[in-house]
């Protein structure tokens, strides 16, 4: 019951950021440097290593400087946002 109320206090002091709207994705994507990897195939899935392209991008934030990304498969996208702390979602949901 301790970790359950640790890990709920944890959630209650993140920080929210907002989605990306999708007609500001690849302007957004492409201002920090990221639409190139991405359209050519070059980023992989924190969680499970598939590529991760414009079609499957659902989250990335940055870690230790650089940026790592989560592909929309559901078991990753709820992995990836358990182990951050910071979360950007770009998913079209």
């Amino acid at each position: 019951m301790n970790r359950l109320r640790r890990k709920i206090r944890r959630w209650s002091k993140r920080t929210v950021i907002p989605a990306i709207p999708e007609d500001a994705r690849e302007e957004v994507l492409q201002s920090l440097g990221l639409l190139e990897p991405l359209v050519n195939g070059v980023l992989k899935c924190e969680v499970c290593g598939t590529v991760v392209t414009l079609d499957n991008l659902a989250m990335f934030r940055v870690e230790n400087g650089e940026f790592v990304f989560s592909c929309d498969t559901p078991s990753c996208m709820i992995s990836f946002r358990i182990s951050g702390v910071e979360v950007k979602d770009v998913s079209d949901d």
